[in-house]
């Protein structure tokens, strides 16, 4: 398969149930140093082999989704709000297109997607090397939604509200608590539908739900809800006014702690790891 072994053997340690050991063998995939990487007989990479390492590293993780007969998929979005390289002077865009061009000549069973504008796109065409045609193998140009397109988007969103909430949208007049003619507006300025979601978001907090049958009647302001880091915070100080334990009592702490690692809901204290008491 052309597996490396060192990689596999990162790979068990993060299906075991030794939390400290994953941590460490994800850091070692991730690149990130790790002071007992040493330990699990995992091998350390200079800084100068970096770059090396993680075109590797995504060969390796490649190869391990063939296996499987999953192709591995990539996508670099955003681009265009990173700041240029002081380094090199190359742009967000051009690293990426490097990048790109780097798992495209030495990985195979990957799918590379990049989405930018068109404006970013201008800067990856004058770059040399055959980069931009590799780069751009297959290109799809995206269109704003038309007006109708934005409706239906809206309505999809509420529909996942009602469906979450347990309401009946029949109870609801059409796009409450939006207004179409606003809707509408907004479709007509060719708004992409990140600018719609968050333009539903703020005018949404803006709105005071009203139970169905009471649209004749001032609504009712619902009561602030708790502020739940200010009652945790009076409770942690009541607490530490009851509780004296003497330093020393090593048995106590421990008792203490994992009395209250156990009272954390939902698993919240999964990848903690207690070192020392």
């Amino acid at each position: 398969t052309g597996i490396d072994f060192n990689f596999l053997r990162a790979i068990l340690f993060l299906l075991l149930k030794n939390v400290k050991d994953a941590q460490i063998a994800l850091a070692w995939i991730k690149g990130e140093d790790h002071s007992e990487i040493k330990k699990l007989g995992l091998p350390e990479f200079s800084v100068d082999l970096q770059e090396d390492k993680s075109i590797w590293m995504m060969q390796q993780i490649c190869k391990l989704a063939e296996i499987a007969s999953l192709p591995v998929l990539i996508c670099f979005d955003q681009l265009d709000s990173a700041g240029t390289d002081n380094d090199s002077g190359d742009s967000p865009a051009q690293n990426v297109a490097k990048c790109i061009d780097q798992i495209y000549l030495k990985c195979t069973n990957v799918i590379l997607i990049c989405c930018v504008i068109s404006d970013t796109w201008i800067q990856i065409e004058q770059m040399g090397s055959g980069i931009p045609d590799r780069v751009g193998q297959r290109s799809v140009r995206a269109k704003p939604p038309t007006t109708e397109q934005t409706i239906e988007l809206v309505k999809l969103r509420l529909d996942w509200f009602y469906k979450e909430n347990n309401l009946n949208s029949e109870d609801y007049p059409h796009l409450y608590p939006f207004e179409e003619s606003k809707i509408r507006h907004i479709a007509s300025e060719s708004a992409g539908a990140r600018s719609l979601m968050i333009w539903c978001a703020d005018e949404f907090e803006k709105v005071i739900i009203q139970p169905p049958g009471t649209e004749g009647n001032d609504p009712v302001d619902p009561p602030p809800p708790p502020d739940k880091k200010k009652q945790f915070l009076e409770t942690y100080q009541k607490l530490v006014k009851r509780i004296r334990i003497p330093m020393k009592d090593d048995d106590q702490l421990a008792a203490i702690i994992l009395s209250a690692m156990t009272m954390i809901p939902n698993g919240g204290t999964e990848n903690v790891v207690i070192q020392e008491v």
